[in-house]
């Protein structure tokens, strides 16, 4: 038995892993890729926002200083203008003194000689400064005063040598524009004092050296829009992974179904139903591995072929639950006989094979068909009633490298068909001559064909003695004398033709030949053998009146002889068709009385009216005592059933005083003539005439 192959699982569990992998990544990506786009906008943002607010100061700075150099150069020294609620302003003479000073509301406790300290960065850079076209001399200073940054603004005018100080405090300043940008945090720090998480630029006013940045938390759009969507991303992060992770686990579960289900189909594409074991296409590929082994390696390699016999009657008669049960039990019965390396087929029906590989040599074939013989007989019980097992074998033993897997299945046949002919319930080893009879038989079925088409068989008729020594009978006896053969036997050819399907022709062409026949001679009666197939053939019936109208005669000239094989499979139709044969009027004789399956049972469920002892029981009659035995026996039984007794093969004057003495008084053989054509039994038939009166 083959294990199924698990390679589909495990690609499909590779899948599904390589599935799963692809969707973490796939679902990692876009994370990441949201995260990275958003870092990337955010990016841009602030540098937008770094380069809006520096041109912002920029532009502002650019209408400042031009206005405030206007207005200190305009300015009264002795009352110089406050630039701002937290600014103050100062006014100083060609001499350095302090002439001037004010301050602005919120500017808080500046004392004027404080202010003027403060101011002394800007005064300086003004010392050096040098004037402009329009003789005024102006610098600028950025510095802290009381925590507060602080942006000095000095002018100093040509016309009297006055210099004028404007003090503006920065973040006063810086809150104005972050009122503008709407930026709450926007301060102005020193440089490399930017807090974290927030931006900072450097600021220059007027050319001043940049001591101060501005700095603010910068603004987040991509965050601002992401930041509400990842619980919302991780949520479905999560119902995507789980609902993956669900899907996969179906996938592979549905994946490992898919796999046992090819694994069984593939099973049952290579192994019988009913029985498990190998079917025909296995037993072939087995068969073919065996022989290339064989070709390879040397060894011994043996096919046997096993039929169960009359495994029909037992399907017909117990029914078909019975013959399942039977297949079933020698299938069992032949593994257990068989070998571990032994390959066990059923080809179909009641038909096994096996592969013998590795044996040694001739014995070793013989002596596992022996224990496979011995496996298969015995009685087997069945609800529906009893039946007995047996089998024939057919072996052959491989010994040709040539040979194929089809010639050693056929050779095998071979060997198993001369089982059966040979009295089955046996094994036979293939003979080349088997061959050659096979052969044999395939042209005579081939020239059978062509003399039923161009009618040259013929019909002979043999004379059955009554009781007075006269003739009260014919039996119709078919002849092939072949053109190039001679003389064919019909017990070789009528078999072939029964395998052929050629003997409902043949069976018809001697039916009508006897009927008309019959015609000729109303007083006796024409014997006429029925082949068991023949007789199950559903128009038989009918076909019986067709010829008896055709020929014009009465049923009661034709008597039909049936063998006791038909009996033997005691079906329901068989009865039926006996029946209605013996209704119209046919008489019906048992032909070859006890070499078959001799029954008391079979002679009172049918209705025969004849029994023809076997010429074999005849012909040993006077040289063995039981064949006297059995012959006064069987005449015993049929007069005792009210039955024609009829002994066949009477060829000398001694057989035929003992079967009188038995009781026998109806004879066929040679001693009363040979099988004839018409004419000549017309001339037997004749009353001999009286010699003519001398003149």
């Amino acid at each position: 038995m083959q294990k199924p192959a698990s390679g589909t699982a495990a690609v499909s569990d590779r899948l599904i892993v390589a599935l799963a992998i692809v969707g973490f990544l796939a679902l990692a990506a876009v994370h990441v890729s949201t995260i990275v786009l958003g870092m990337r906008a955010d990016a841009v943002s602030r540098r937008t926002e770094r380069t809006v607010l520096a041109s912002g100061l920029t532009g502002k700075a650019s209408t400042f200083f031009p206005g405030r150099y206007q207005l200190l150069a305009q300015a009264d020294p002795a009352k110089p203008p406050v630039p701002e609620k937290r600014g103050r302003a100062l006014s100083i003479d060609a001499q350095g003194r302090l002439i001037g000073f004010s301050k602005g509301v919120d500017a808080g406790a500046v004392s004027p000689y404080a202010a003027l300290h403060a101011a002394e960065p800007a005064l300086r850079k003004l010392a050096r400064a040098t004037p402009d076209a329009q003789g005024l001399t102006t610098a600028t200073s950025v510095d802290v005063f009381a925590d507060q940054p602080e942006l000095t603004i000095a002018l100093r005018r040509p016309n009297d040598g006055t210099t004028m100080v404007s003090v503006v405090n920065l973040n006063d300043y810086i809150s104005e524009y972050a009122n503008i940008r709407q930026l709450p945090d926007f301060a102005l720090v020193g440089i490399g004092a930017a807090a974290p998480k927030k931006l900072m630029t450097p600021v220059t006013f007027d050319g001043a050296p940049a001591r101060f940045g501005l700095e603010w938390t910068p603004k987040s759009p991509a965050r601002e829009i992401i930041g509400p969507l990842t619980p919302i991303l991780w949520i479905f992060t999560l119902f995507a992974l789980g609902a993956g992770a669900w899907v996969a686990l179906r996938a592979r579960e549905m994946s490992r179904r898919l796999a046992a289900s090819e694994a069984h189909a593939q099973h049952l594409a290579l192994h019988d139903a009913m029985t498990g074991l190998a079917n025909r296409a296995l037993f072939s590929d087995r068969l073919d591995h065996a022989l290339e082994i064989r070709r390879r390696m040397g060894g011994g390699l043996a096919v046997v072929c096993i039929d169960l016999d009359r495994f029909k009657q037992v399907n017909d008669t117990l029914g078909h639950q019975a013959g399942d049960e039977m297949i079933k039990t020698a299938a069992r019965r032949i593994l257990g006989v068989s070998r571990a390396s032994d390959t066990v087929a059923r080809l179909g029906g009641d038909e096994f094979a096996l592969v013998l590989a590795p044996i040694g040599d001739r014995s070793t074939v013989e002596l596992v068909c022996s224990r496979l013989n011995a496996a298969l007989s015995g009685k087997l019980e069945f609800p529906s009633g009893k039946a007995y097992l047996s089998a024939s074998i057919g072996v052959t033993i491989i010994e040709d490298d040539r040979l194929s897997g089809a010639d050693a299945i056929r050779q095998a046949d071979l060997a198993l068909y001369a089982a059966k002919g040979a009295g089955r319930g046996r094994f036979t080893v293939f003979e080349p001559t088997m061959d050659e009879s096979l052969h044999l038989r395939h042209q005579i079925e081939l020239e059978l064909r062509a003399a039923l088409d161009a009618g040259s068989l013929q019909v002979a008729y043999q004379p059955q003695i009554g009781p007075r020594g006269k003739v009260d009978g014919l039996e119709a006896l078919v002849r092939w004398r072949h053109k190039d053969r001679g003389p064919i036997s019909p017990a070789f050819f009528i078999p072939i033709a029964e395998e052929a399907g050629l003997i409902h022709r043949l069976g018809c062409f001697v039916m009508t030949q006897a009927f008309q026949a019959a015609r000729r001679w109303p007083h006796l009666r024409v014997a006429v053998n029925v082949s068991p197939v023949q007789l199950r053939e559903p128009g038989f019936v009918a076909l019986c009146k067709d010829l008896l109208a055709e020929a014009g005669i009465e049923a009661r000239q034709i008597e039909l002889e049936i063998t006791e094989g038909v009996l033997v499979d005691n079906d329901e139709r068989t009865q039926t068709v006996l029946r209605e044969l013996r209704d119209i009027g046919f008489q019906l004789a048992l032909d070859d009385f006890g070499t078959g399956y001799s029954s008391l049972s079979y002679l009172n469920a049918y209705p025969i009216d004849k029994i023809k002892i076997d010429r074999s029981f005849v012909a040993n009659l006077g040289m063995e005592a039981e064949a006297d035995k059995v012959v006064r026996a069987i005449i015993k039984l049929g007069r005792a059933l009210g039955l024609k007794v009829t002994a066949e093969g009477v060829e000398t004057a001694a057989q035929q005083e003992r079967l009188i003495s038995a009781g026998c008084n109806s004879f066929q053989g040679y001693l009363h003539g040979r099988p004839v054509d018409l004419d000549a039994i017309e001339a037997l038939l004749q009353p001999p005439q009286a010699p003519a009166a001398a003149a």
